[in-house]
């Protein structure tokens, strides 16, 4: 870094197109190598609105979709400063050739303004000897590709290796592409199901993998792919209903007195400030301070995250009232030193349960198995034992959708993008379920006569 640059660092600032409109365009703007990058936000704002000292929208108790307009922009400047420290503008080789349209056309990609173009991987090429291989060398040209989420590479990264397993295994390190016929294929997914005991939904990601590996070798004439391979790869699968917590099993976790066990009680607070924001383990085990913020006139506070760590999703909703202490207590919010759980993610699910089976007792639950055979009946197992760090994000939904709050806010809170994933979410076990809509059945049907 440039002595410049560390007397004025890089930063991002907003500007209005037109004051005398009486809603005006916002341009973002950010200072490479003395000049002004000026990119069109294509958000809006009325100028009578606009603070010119902190260069945002004026947010009011009567205009509320300001705080909105004021966290897009802040994704805006972080994506747009992330990209300047990614592409090192602030060294005099990527200034050589660097150029601003790729710069604001690089932006909108990220934000996903704009469709990125598929382009083939580069830097390698793959290798053709044999289908293992190829797809080895297909997963490591795709690794870090502009546009693909690290959780997609991640897995077709394990069903590679699943695949380079079954090869060592049981054919001698190597298949041909002209042996990936249904025998073959056949054999891998009782390899899968039978020597490593996975699910068919399992089964049914790892065809999908390799379809889309067969693809690309079809593309290249190495193999034939039609509609006989399609039927060989296809794995039909259940989706299972998982466990979800009733409200009164929950008031129960938050109820138990575990200030004499810190381990379980940290554990347990854990797990409820997972509830309360509907974020997978992955978000709400690494929340920050600076995803928490107060709320204008002190009526409470909201979360925010920015970019999940599965999806690269915008999370965002209301902080309710009954987590507020725990929060406080750990730092997220409030004057006390920021000192949150940390836990590995093993241990948090051994730990938790232990906590369930403190707050359930010997209470019950049916869950079905899902592997080669088919396990209609279901088994009866404690509830606690099948209670991980996921129950959280499926109970958040279960009980936002029994208390009828509308899909789109619930999305907004959990980041879900589509309205069926939120279908697989919302899990009322058959009990908690004629609790609740019995009486309104009963209701309808006498005013029904």
């Amino acid at each position: 870094m440039t002595h410049a640059s560390r007397r004025h660092p890089v930063r991002v600032r907003y500007i209005l197109k037109d004051k005398s409109e009486r809603e005006t365009l916002i341009y973002l703007t950010l200072t490479v190598n003395g000049k002004r990058i000026k990119w069109s936000t294509g958000e809006r704002v009325n100028p009578k609105q606009w603070s010119t000292k902190t260069r945002r929208a004026k947010v009011t108790a009567r205009n509320v979709e300001n705080q909105q307009l004021n966290e897009r922009l802040d994704r805006y400047g972080h994506e747009a400063l992330a990209l300047y420290q990614d592409w090192q503008l602030d060294s005099p080789e990527a200034l050589a050739t660097f150029s601003p349209d790729n710069f604001k056309l690089e932006l909108e990609y990220r934000l996903e303004l704009k469709p990125r173009p598929q382009i083939e991987p580069a830097g390698g090429k793959l290798d053709h000897s044999d289908f293992v291989r190829f797809a080895e060398t297909f997963r490591d040209l795709t690794k870090g590709r502009p546009g693909q989420a690290h959780s997609t590479w991640k897995k077709l990264n394990n069903h590679v290796n699943l695949l380079r397993e079954y090869a060592d295994l049981r054919h001698g390190g190597t298949i041909a592409f002209a042996e990936l016929d249904e025998l073959t294929i056949d054999d891998l997914k009782k390899f899968l199901f039978r020597t490593k005991g996975h699910s068919t939904q399992t089964v049914h990601k790892m065809m999908t993998s390799l379809r889309k590996i067969a693809r690309r070798a079809a593309d290249r004439d190495l193999m034939d792919y039609g509609y006989k391979f399609k039927n060989w790869t296809t794995q039909k699968y259940r989706k299972l209903p998982k466990l979800a917590l009733s409200r009164a099993e929950l008031d129960k976790f938050i109820e138990l007195d575990l200030s004499e066990n810190i381990r379980l009680e940290r554990v347990r607070d854990l797990f409820l400030i997972g509830v309360a924001t509907g974020q997978r383990w992955s978000d709400y085990s690494k929340l920050q301070r600076k995803d928490f913020h107060p709320l204008p006139g002190g009526k409470g506070y909201r979360y925010r995250i920015e970019r999940q760590r599965k999806t690269d999703h915008t999370a965002a909703g209301p902080v309710m009232d009954w987590i507020v202490p725990t929060i406080e207590k750990y730092g997220y919010i409030g004057s006390a030193k920021f000192d949150p759980p940390k836990i590995s993610g093993q241990k948090f699910n051994d730990y938790l349960k232990e906590v369930a089976r403190l707050a359930l007792g010997e209470a019950t639950t049916v869950t079905q198995l899902d592997g080669e055979q088919k396990d209609y009946a279901g088994t009866v197992v404690p509830k606690w034992s099948v209670v991980t760090s996921h129950t959280a994000r499926r109970t958040t939904v279960t009980l936002l959708r029994s208390m009828r709050f509308p899909d789109a806010q619930i999305m907004r809170m959990t980041g879900h993008k589509n309205p069926i994933q939120l279908t697989t979410y919302d899990n009322p076990e058959d009990e908690h379920l004629a609790m609740e809509f019995g009486p309104e059945l009963d209701a309808a049907w006498s005013r029904s006569k």
